[in-house]
């Protein structure tokens, strides 16, 4: 596996057995890493809503949320912070790691990587260290905002994306188009360590 950066990436496990997603982390994941926001659960467990502007992607949830809203307390939340710094953090954050990474491979083989990708990474080489360490600061407040969260709610509901998944044609050509609305959403949560 090799990383876009090493702070924000994180591995996602599909699996139709809880045990062996269980198993399969207990073997990637230094104990070191394991940072786990654990909430007790209720008789009635608060799911909170997290959402984005008016959008498909969040009126479709809404509409799925009825068909569940019986078993949960629905709870609508907001992360301030998160929402207004998480996607300048997690790009710093993200770009610089991601040069530091790649930049022995990046001057040995520039033309083995996609014309988005080797822009990014250049992009990331220019970034100033007192841009990165004002970064991770604000990561760590950002942490914090999203684990006192957890005293509301028991789990989070969010889009994943602000679209509903384009075609590939659609993408070939509009790369930085489609990337902002395919990922600006989960990688809120990237940046602060959780599974997204």
């Amino acid at each position: 596996i090799i990383p876009f950066s090493w702070s924000l990436d994180t591995i996602g496990i599909i699996a139709k057995d809880i045990e062996l997603i269980r198993h399969v982390f207990k073997v990637i994941l230094p104990n070191d890493k394991k940072l786990v926001v654990v909430s007790k659960l209720r008789s009635r467990p608060k799911l909170g809503l997290f959402l984005f502007e008016d959008n498909e992607v969040s009126k479709e949830l809404l509409k799925s949320i009825d068909k569940v809203s019986s078993y949960f307390d629905l709870i609508e939340i907001d992360l301030p912070l998160l929402r207004r710094y998480g996607n300048r953090v997690r790009r710093i954050i993200g770009l610089a790691e991601a040069a530091s990474y790649h930049k022995d491979w990046l001057s040995l083989y520039a033309d083995k990587y996609f014309k988005d990708t080797y822009n990014l990474l250049v992009e990331g080489s220019k970034i100033l260290v007192t841009d990165y360490i004002d970064a991770l600061r604000y990561r760590r407040l950002l942490l914090d905002e999203y684990v006192r969260i957890f005293k509301k709610v028991d789990f989070i509901l969010s889009p994943t994306t602000k679209i509903v998944a384009p075609k590939i044609s659609e993408v070939i050509g509009n790369e930085l188009r489609f990337r902002h609305l395919l990922i600006s959403n989960t990688e809120l949560f990237n940046v602060v360590g959780a599974p997204s």
